[in-house]
């Protein structure tokens, strides 16, 4: 069962899995209204927009390694090569660290924000039973780089809207 809200130039589409089209329809709404809140809220072009980020980040160091291997053997810019790749490798992959942890970190935040949403413009008991109905969730109970918060919180937010 699953759902995705995928941008477009006219605003977005909300995809469903054909278990989510067999849900009772208080948790279909339910469902429906947090991705539809990832469309209107831009979460889902925001993703769009970090994945490029990412893609780049990835790209440089790549670069990197291409300019050190190949002026590598010029015995007079060797060492500046060797320094300048150590230094890149370095400085990227820190950099692709950090991004990955606030990425994803933005992304839990996200969910959290499209469960309010969903539970304010349908019903929070909706969204518990919804998200009680996914086996042991969509992400371990830890994790920096998860990208979804821990089911059993996002119930207890909901709950706590009730």
């Amino acid at each position: 069962m699953q759902a995705y809200a995928l941008p477009s130039p006219t605003g977005g589409v909300v995809l469903l899995t054909r278990a989510a089209l067999n849900l009772p329809e208080d948790e279909l709404r339910w469902l429906v209204a947090h991705e539809r809140s990832h469309l209107r809220r831009g979460d889902a072009s925001a993703n769009l927009w970090w994945w490029t980020q990412h893609s780049i980040l990835r790209l440089a160091l790549g670069l990197a390694r291409v300019l050190y291997t190949l002026l590598r053997p010029i015995p007079v810019v060797s060492w500046l090569c060797r320094l300048y790749y150590r230094l890149a490798v370095v400085g990227l992959r820190l950099a692709l660290w950090l991004f990955k942890a606030f990425d994803r970190h933005l992304g839990r935040m996200m969910e959290y924000r499209a469960d309010r949403d969903a539970a304010r413009a349908t019903s929070p008991a909706a969204g518990c039973r919804l998200l009680s109905r996914l086996p042991g969730g969509l992400e371990p109970h830890w994790g920096l780089f998860a990208t979804h918060p821990p089911t059993y919180r996002r119930i207890q937010r909901l709950e706590r809207m009730t």
